[in-house]
């Protein structure tokens, strides 16, 4: 009896680690990229002036320039950039 509540024990101990486990990375959601300058609102072709993460965002930029101007913008001005660029991104689908 004491060895079935030992195995117990230790298959619930595992089950336990294994549902806290980090994601690997292969899992993790791919961020969405936004080609659309949020500064300019200017299509970004290839690397263009860079880019950066914000949340679950990749943004690119049509200069360096935007770049800087953006990260230095609250939390809550970079969001309203991005839903504006993403707008005009998919209006063009």
């Amino acid at each position: 009896m004491k060895k079935f509540f030992s195995l117990t024990a230790l298959a619930l101990s595992l089950a336990g680690t294994l549902a806290l486990a980090p994601l690997r990375a292969d899992d993790a959601p791919k961020p969405t990229e936004v080609r659309v300058c949020p500064m300019t609102t200017k299509a970004v072709e290839g690397d263009g002036g860079g880019n950066t993460t914000f949340k679950n965002y990749k943004v690119f930029f049509c200069c360096g320039g935007c770049k800087g101007h953006f990260e230095k913008l609250s939390d809550e001005d970079k969001q309203k950039k991005i839903d504006e660029a993403l707008k005009k991104q998919n209006e063009k689908k």
